[in-house]
């Protein structure tokens, strides 16, 4: 099973390539939206792990393409994290950076057990895929987070989330991007407007600069 899930995750960098969410935090903390995107063109980037102090694990497993027009609005994709620390003190992640294009994943891939030609073509796609990971060199970076988003701004977040009525959104969201790019990982940050999606205030890396 823990075979089959990583190649079914290795096949997401050929096909969605994008994992984030909402982190919902502790009293403490603001609850904050998290998006993994990149702009290294030509390149996916392979997130083997994001951690937290403590040693505690955040995110893993995660495919990021590149998309350097729209880092902002590319692979949304919401959920909630139940065991989330919130806003955090930093992040360091560990990831690949895969070349583009990556060979043709076989068709008929969930159907494989079924006709043996297809599961020798998925097999040795697989091989050819553990033997590439392995040239492709590991990065790390620690990227801080707390300390570069103003605290008058964390503290609008926690009153809006405070003041909301039950079962409606607060009128203030904030949304914290870890950008791929060339010059490793940047942070950019974003207080909205959750109703018109309106940029309030925003700080951080220019991304678009780089």
């Amino acid at each position: 099973m823990m075979r089959r899930s990583f190649m079914l995750s290795s096949i997401a960098m050929l096909t969605g390539c994008f994992a984030g969410g909402i982190h919902a935090a502790g009293a403490a903390d603001p609850d904050i939206s998290v998006t993994y995107t990149s702009v290294i063109r030509g390149r996916s980037i392979h997130m083997k792990s994001a951690r937290l102090p403590g040693d505690k694990q955040w995110s893993d497993g995660l495919f990021v393409c590149d998309n350097p027009k729209e880092w902002r609005s590319s692979g949304m994709s919401p959920g909630v994290s139940s065991d989330s620390q919130g806003l955090p003190e930093w992040v360091d992640f560990e990831w690949q950076e895969w070349p583009h294009p990556y060979p043709k994943v076989p068709s008929r891939i969930f159907r494989a057990k079924e006709d043996p030609a297809m599961e020798r073509a998925l097999q040795q796609w697989r091989d050819q895929f553990d033997s590439d990971s392995k040239q492709i060199p590991i990065k790390t970076q620690r990227v801080q987070v707390r300390g570069r988003i103003p605290l008058d701004v964390v503290q609008e977040v926690m009153e809006s989330q405070r003041s909301a009525q039950r079962g409606k959104l607060p009128s203030k969201l904030m949304d914290v991007y870890f950008v791929w790019t060339d010059h490793g990982v940047k942070l950019y940050w974003e207080l909205r407007d959750p109703v018109s999606s309106r940029p309030l205030k925003s700080g951080g890396d220019d991304i678009d600069a780089l």
